[in-house]
């Protein structure tokens, strides 16, 4: 999926482009692990002052990527996700995805780390 987004990002000037995957398949020659331990691999520096990380994937995932980033510096309000694995009609009827005074459907789906810590949700 996005194959071809994730390769012309890697020609893009001024973008770094780091991948992992949890297990390779044939012909993979990229890293291997979690996706915080890109952040710490040799010539890797993230401009803190210039980065805003938008966070995605399995939901098990999130709590330590976003333990990571707030580890290089990187503010609250900078590190963005979505809350949308709450998401059932998607119109702020059913009340499925209320989390504390927001309906992730109609306030959301996609909120920084600053606000998420304020619904109240852990993720």
């Amino acid at each position: 999926m996005y194959r071809e987004d994730l390769r012309e990002w890697e020609r893009s000037a001024g973008v770094e482009c780091h991948l992992t995957v949890d297990r390779a398949t044939d012909g993979w020659k990229g890293d291997v692990g979690v996706v915080g331990a890109l952040f710490k691999k040799p010539g890797v520096e993230v401009p803190v002052d210039d980065t805003v990380a938008f966070v995605c994937g399995p939901p098990v995932m999130f709590r330590f990527v976003i333990r990571d980033l707030l580890a290089l510096g990187l503010p609250e309000s900078r590190i963005v996700s979505t809350l949308e694995r709450y998401m059932k009609c998607g119109v702020g009827k059913c009340g499925h995805c209320c989390i504390g005074v927001a309906y992730v459907c109609v306030d959301g789906p996609v909120f920084t780390y600053e606000q998420i810590k304020k619904l109240g949700e852990d993720i």
